[in-house]
């Protein structure tokens, strides 16, 4: 059943990412980064980034309840059809932000990002992304 939340409360949160790299690359760096950022947003290869965010997901809503927000809507939807939500994470079409339930965390994944946004996660959520996340070869930081 649809809920209407203010899911605004959360961006002002503690939070961590889930990203490709295991930490903030700092700003004097002497590497290629932003080079480096622009090849994985070719679209195959950031399309195989949004897959494995999509497993992770899925895999998380295993165990807990999920309220799906696409873009701005304040309606969200209640456990997703998990074709319908992989599906729409592939397609990076819109932003999508997803409140966890009973944990009251939110993930954020933004188009065109290379992480996810993990806010107010709890010890065993964090634990549950961690394991995932390693399983798909991305790490979990706070920046």
């Amino acid at each position: 059943m649809p809920g209407k939340y203010d899911i605004s409360v959360f961006f002002d949160e503690p939070f961590l990412v889930i990203d490709f790299l295991p930490e903030q690359v700092p700003p004097e760096s002497h590497g290629q980064f932003p080079d480096i950022e622009q090849f994985y947003l070719e679209p195959e290869r950031y399309a195989e980034i949004r897959e494995r965010f999509a497993h992770i997901l899925l895999k998380l809503n295993c165990y807990s309840d999920f309220i799906v927000f696409y873009d701005s809507d304040e309606t969200g939807i209640r456990n997703e059809d998990p074709q319908t939500l992989f599906r729409k994470i592939i397609e990076n079409t819109r932003n999508i932000n997803i409140l966890i339930l009973p944990e009251n965390s939110l993930v954020s994944l933004h188009r065109d990002d290379l992480c996810m946004t993990v806010f107010n996660p709890e010890t065993k959520l964090l634990n549950q992304i961690r394991a995932l996340a390693g399983s798909y070869g991305l790490f979990v930081w706070k920046p």
